[in-house]
């Protein structure tokens, strides 16, 4: 017979496995039915959008305003509004991707919007007062960036709560109430449960990632209860094996330990005893052999799960490796490839060609003999360099990373070049 598990339970035989992911999904949320009547008068609202930001003309290079330059963003209401104030790091007020029409998916306001620029940044409205446990927060967001993916990651977005602004809660996890699509406004909910005699709180924004996301449309309320919000607890993430993070969902922490065995200009391949995974991590600096240790969220990418850009690197040694033996990849090979794709360490031959895309993005392509499939040298390490093998023939060697299918219909081989060679 079949088994079937339920979330929870999986989490439970994965813990007790060794096996521990920050994961909002797998945290128990309870209905806390505290207060007999729910008002639905808002605690707190915003819109941002009193006055109408405009960039400065007025400066060599004309910037919309930091939230310390212009306060005319500043609307809120509420019951519980009467003390707020702001704080914030590397926040602007903007009026472009607008919560409100072709890049939205809800009934956004438009006009302003909080846009987090350089990480490390925070947005917080302090203050609240409150007179209830049991919240109920809706705000808009976010996450666009030029010939990204934009997929949205609650893990590099964090909210957070404290009752005095020095200790915070964990990272508090909520929800879209609209399907996922890359660049565009979605309205997230989170209901969440105060510790008792809690009169005040602050809320707190975090982008991990720099200038990607946006925030809009904040409304707190009172709610029916969810997760428990602890000031101040626990955060460490303990070990995991390669293994179990690539079965795991993603968009969740986590924390390996590994050797680098592969490098291109934006990531490196991390590989314990269990498994392989791509760290993607721009101006890493990493080297072949070197044993790190790797924390950060997991996402997808040619079919791969692999640890994000914000992901935290720590490099405990240095030392070498052998590559293995390089399998030769001819068109059998990148066709059923295309099917079940993997990490492994191939070697091919073909024409390769290069272009730039209309985001100024080079795009170095090898087609190989009998086959539609192309093999994708995905960001060459300047060692490499790779402008002098346009329009010739090529050996590639180094792993395959995943597969994926261009916006033109193109089926693509990712590959990590660690050698590239002439072929006369």
């Amino acid at each position: 017979m079949k088994k079937h598990f339920s979330r929870f339970l999986l989490a439970a035989v994965l813990i007790s496995a060794g096996f521990f992911p920050v994961s909002c999904s797998e945290k128990q949320i309870e209905d806390h039915s505290g207060d007999d009547i729910i008002s639905d008068e808002p605690i707190f609202s915003s819109n941002f959008d009193k006055t109408l930001a405009e960039k400065n003309y007025g400066n060599k290079h004309s910037s919309w305003p930091f939230l310390d330059d212009f306060d005319g963003w500043i609307n809120h209401t509420g019951n519980g509004a009467e003390k707020i104030t702001y704080e914030g790091q590397m926040i602007s007020i903007r009026t472009n991707q607008s919560s409100v029409g072709e890049f939205s998916l809800y009934d956004g306001s438009g006009k302003n919007n909080i846009f987090f620029s350089t990480a490390p940044n925070f947005f917080i409205i302090k203050n609240i007062a409150v007179n209830s446990r049991n919240l109920h927060l809706t705000f808009g967001a976010q996450r666009y960036a030029q010939g990204a993916s934009n997929q949205f990651l609650k893990s590099d977005f964090e909210i957070r709560v404290s009752q005095d602004n020095e200790t915070w809660s964990q990272a508090l996890c909520y929800d879209f109430l609209q399907k996922d699509e890359g660049g565009m406004w979605r309205q997230a909910v989170l209901d969440f449960t105060l510790p008792e005699g809690v009169t005040e709180i602050s809320i707190k924004f975090v982008a991990k990632m720099s200038s990607v996301n946006r925030l809009d449309d904040v409304l707190l309320k009172q709610g029916k209860g969810g997760q428990e919000v602890v000031f101040g607890g626990d955060e460490t993430i303990k070990l995991s094996s390669i293994k179990d993070v690539l079965q795991a969902e993603t968009d969740h922490i986590y924390k390996i330990k590994g050797q680098i065995i592969g490098t291109h200009d934006k990531g490196f391949l991390v590989q314990d005893e269990t498994g392989v995974i791509l760290v993607f991590k721009k101006k890493h600096k990493m080297k072949i052999g070197s044993t790190v240790e790797i924390e950060g969220a997991t996402t997808t990418y040619g079919s791969m799960v692999q640890f994000g850009e914000t992901s935290e690197i720590k490099v405990l040694s240095e030392g070498t490796y052998k590559q293995p033996e390089a399998e030769m990849f001819k068109a059998t090979e990148f066709e059923a490839y295309m099917k079940n794709p993997d990490i492994r360490y191939i070697t091919y031959e073909g024409l390769m060609t290069s272009y730039r895309d209309q985001i100024y993005q080079w795009h170095n392509n090898v087609q190989v003999e009998g086959t539609e499939v192309i093999g994708a040298i995905m960001y060459p390490s300047h060692s490499l360099n790779i402008k002098q093998y346009e329009n010739k023939h090529i050996r590639v060697t180094g792993y395959a990373v995943g597969a994926n299918v261009a916006k033109d219909g193109k089926k693509l081989i990712n590959t990590m070049a660690l050698t590239i060679q002439e072929i006369q």
